[in-house]
């Protein structure tokens, strides 16, 4: 086991305007997280169930982009500042190409966050909700397998963190 590593890219733009009336700074960024830490499930049969090992290989890109403004200079002073950011993460590469699942048992699945190529750290693991039967008031959820039960072999990713 040794250190995660990062291989990173930055360009950033500063632009002042109006004796510093106006500010705008601009980042576009790219991170690659080589020999990445994770959990590497065992059998339980083996006494532990996991170990920590470098298994994966993650991307991170994004922007953020910042404009502030002095809007009134004197015994009163107004300033606004504006920030947006957008950053996109996902798993590039794990050593067995399986799923690594993590989080907790509910409403029908085994695991509520799960690790997987081509898809974000964070990503959430669940059923499909489909509303509310009308005639119980129970919930519905999507029957993936079509087998007419709802089970951990329905799960889906349904959205990321």
């Amino acid at each position: 086991m040794e250190w995660e590593t990062t291989q990173e890219t930055n360009l950033g733009l500063d632009v002042g305007m109006w004796d510093g009336r106006l500010q705008a700074v601009l980042n576009i960024y790219y991170n690659k997280t080589s020999d990445l830490l994770l959990t590497r499930p065992y059998p339980y049969t083996t006494g532990f169930g996991g170990i920590a090992d470098n298994i994966g290989e993650m991307e991170n890109k994004g922007i953020e982009l910042s404009v502030s403004s002095v809007n009134i200079d004197g015994p009163l002073r107004w300033t606004t500042t504006l920030n947006l950011s957008r950053n996109e993460n996902k798993v590039l590469f794990l050593a067995d190409s399986i799923p690594l699942y993590r989080g907790y048992s509910g409403e029908g699945v085994d695991a509520t966050n799960i690790i997987k190529e081509g898809e974000p750290l964070g990503t959430f693991w669940g059923l499909n909700y489909l509303g509310v039967n009308p005639a119980t008031g129970d919930a519905m959820y999507e029957d993936l397998n079509g087998d007419g039960l709802i089970t951990n072999t329905d799960a889906m990713v349904i959205g990321n963190a």
